[in-house]
């Protein structure tokens, strides 16, 4: 669990944590460097591909125990193409929870709607293409507040907003000698309000939970000669997490049915900033009466932190 990114899930592998996971995304690192996992979430209609690999995995990609998962986004062809999308749901489509069961509630209002879209195509045939993604959030959340009948008027359902912005937007282009570049900018801002209430977390317990994650990547990929690549690569991202209480007038205190006053995670501010270089030369020999695949490389990365816990 993270508090700085309460809507992000984990993967785990072979009884390891979520955190032990090594995420990259068009080569370029997306692990949270402080409490690791994953770092920035992309639109799912940005996705061309991914590969997980649980096991046996190759030195490029260290800094794991738990598994590595390879992420590709979407480029533009030659052709103009895009897609639109919307989902919605309402609490008309819920069953009742514990709480609302236990209390003799009626179902809590719920509002959802995910929408947005992809568009890609060429800037020069055969030479240049583009890429964009958009994908919004929203959800009106409620969480019931439960004291066992210890604090009747602090009772009931308590509202959690929560919103994200997901953009992508991506550039490639092919050069005569052979090589290639990349160029690809994401953003993800979201916001929850009144966070961690429920259960027994009074709404005086609740907090303002907002993330905002740059990352800005550039990649040329040059072959040589039909059996050579080199493929470098710059990243550089920026992370900033800000978790303020909604009543910070008093301090918590936990009694058997109740949690009151600022939550212990407030306040708290995590700033990331990240600096990536990466080269990879791979070629293929025909050596000792077969084909030989060698890839060899340096990377480098420059992680800067601060931010405060009181």
């Amino acid at each position: 669990y993270d508090p700085t990114k309460t809507e992000v899930g984990g993967i785990s592998y072979g009884g390891m944590t979520g955190r032990a996971v090594n995420i990259t995304v068009d080569g370029a690192d997306n692990n949270d460097g402080v409490v690791r996992g994953l770092l920035q979430q992309f639109s799912a209609d940005a996705i061309k591909e991914y590969k997980v690999t649980t096991s046996r995995y190759s030195a490029e990609h260290g800094r794991s125990t738990g598994g590595v998962v390879n992420v590709v986004t979407k480029s533009g062809t030659n052709q103009l193409a895009g897609a639109a999308f919307l989902f919605a749901r309402d609490d008309s489509l819920n069953s009742k929870t514990f709480f609302e069961k236990e209390q003799g509630l009626e179902k809590q209002p719920f509002e959802q709607e995910q929408f947005g879209g992809t568009i890609g195509g060429p800037i020069k045939r055969d030479r240049a293409f583009f890429f964009g993604s958009y994908e919004f959030n929203r959800r009106q959340d409620y969480a019931i507040v439960d004291t066992g009948g210890v604090l009747p008027e602090e009772e009931g359902p308590q509202l959690k907003p929560f919103r994200n912005h997901l953009l992508t937007g991506k550039a490639d282009f092919r050069l005569a000698d052979g090589s290639a570049i990349l160029a690809r900018y994401t953003r993800e801002d979201n916001k929850r309000e009144h966070d961690f209430i429920g259960d027994v977390t009074l709404r005086n317990g609740g907090a303002l939970n907002t993330n905002v994650i740059d990352s800005v990547i550039g990649k040329h990929t040059k072959v040589f000669g039909g059996n050579k690549v080199n493929e470098f690569l710059v990243l550089f991202q920026n992370f900033e997490n800000n978790i303020t209480a909604d009543d910070n007038t008093n301090p918590q205190v936990i009694a058997p049915d109740f949690t009151f006053g600022a939550n212990s995670n407030t306040p708290q501010q995590t700033i990331q900033r990240r600096w990536q270089f990466k080269d990879d030369f791979a070629f293929r020999q025909t050596m000792w009466g077969g084909d030989h695949d060698l890839k060899a490389g340096v990377g480098l990365v420059q992680s800067h932190y601060r931010g405060f816990l009181v």
